[in-house]
């Protein structure tokens, strides 16, 4: 799963835990973002996790978060505060590779400090680790090798396009990108596999843009009570 799905998926988490456990969710929904992540790595999907990792990745999450701050731009229309919080997210993912974690975790603390300064509800701040925390399973170092192998055990699956492949025919599977593109299992296989995680990730941007937060909704009433008392003001 790209950065993207996961800390989509961490945000979504926050904020149902949060809603139904107002004092204490956070307490559940910060280490079940962190757990997500393996979760959400389980489904097949096609991602080489050692380039994702290598420097020379950079432009990849570069990319990323480009990508992530066009749907900030887009959910500013419908929820401001949702905005930030996904905004702040999509320029921490596009940073840089995952194979500088010191770098990922000043800039990480910068943009908590930002939405604190910013917001001043900690019910934000919440929802910006929870997207962080879904994604740092990645950022585990190697010298973790215990981690590590988890991770990559959980990672590393045949895919779907690799099972229909197998299931259809009775030849060797290959290595070869250029001969997999041009199979017909391996399209339908992969084309499954992003659906899923088109699913997951727009079905969590789309939950996510529904929050309506109670500081926001008080500014919004005490504007349309200034509204209504002085008409003139408009023209």
């Amino acid at each position: 799963m790209t950065p993207l799905t996961h800390a989509a998926a961490g945000t979504v988490i926050y904020q149902k835990l949060r809603s139904r456990f107002p004092r204490y969710g956070w307490t559940l929904a910060l280490p079940l973002a962190f757990a997500s992540h393996f979760l959400l790595d389980a489904i097949p999907h096609f991602e080489d996790v050692g380039l994702m990792k290598s420097p020379g990745r950079v432009p990849i999450f570069l990319g990323l978060g480009l990508i992530g701050a066009g749907f900030a731009l887009l959910l500013r229309r419908w929820n401001r505060e949702v905005a930030l919080i996904w905004l702040l997210l999509s320029l921490w993912i596009g940073v840089g590779s995952y194979s500088y974690p010191l770098l990922r975790v000043l800039t990480a603390s910068l943009g908590l400090a930002y939405i604190v300064w910013k917001s001043k509800q900690w019910n934000s701040v919440g929802y910006l680790a929870g997207g962080m925390l879904a994604t740092v399973a990645d950022l585990v170092p190697l010298t973790i090798s215990r981690m590590e192998q988890v991770h990559d055990a959980i990672h590393y699956q045949t895919g779907w396009g690799e099972r229909l492949y197998l299931f259809f025919s009775e030849s060797p599977v290959s290595l070869s990108w250029r001969e997999r593109v041009q199979n017909p299992y391996f399209l339908a296989g992969y084309g499954l596999e992003l659906l899923v995680e088109g699913v997951i990730f727009f079905g969590a941007l789309y939950l996510l843009s529904r929050e309506r937060f109670s500081w926001r909704m008080a500014e919004a009433e005490a504007y349309k009570a200034r509204e209504s008392a002085n008409p003139m003001e408009k023209n």
